[in-house]
């Protein structure tokens, strides 16, 4: 690289295609989807990787829920239900 000043928010490309952003980021995000425009627009957008592991948690946490959400409806219609049998002997 030369030692001509850069403009502010301009990034050089080396010969293997690679850059640094530590000059334009804000953010602390280490990974990024990338998308070029046909006009040669790069937009990165900062990207969060689950793993297998971590997305088989999220869904079996989810799956707990729906079933503890069934069963809680379940038990509210059978205590309804009772209250209305009961309810009427009184």
């Amino acid at each position: 690289m030369s030692n001509v000043a850069m403009p502010p928010g301009e990034i050089v490309v080396d010969s293997r295609g690679r850059t640094n952003l530590q000059r334009v980021r804000t953010g602390n995000y280490s990974r990024y989807t990338a998308v070029e425009h046909e006009d040669g627009t790069l937009v990165l957008t900062p990207a969060v990787t689950v793993t297998p592991a971590e997305l088989a948690e999220l869904r079996a946490a989810a799956q707990k829920r729906r079933r503890n959400r069934k069963q809680e409806a379940e038990e509210a219609e059978e205590a309804a239900q009772w209250m209305a049998r009961e309810g009427g002997q009184h």
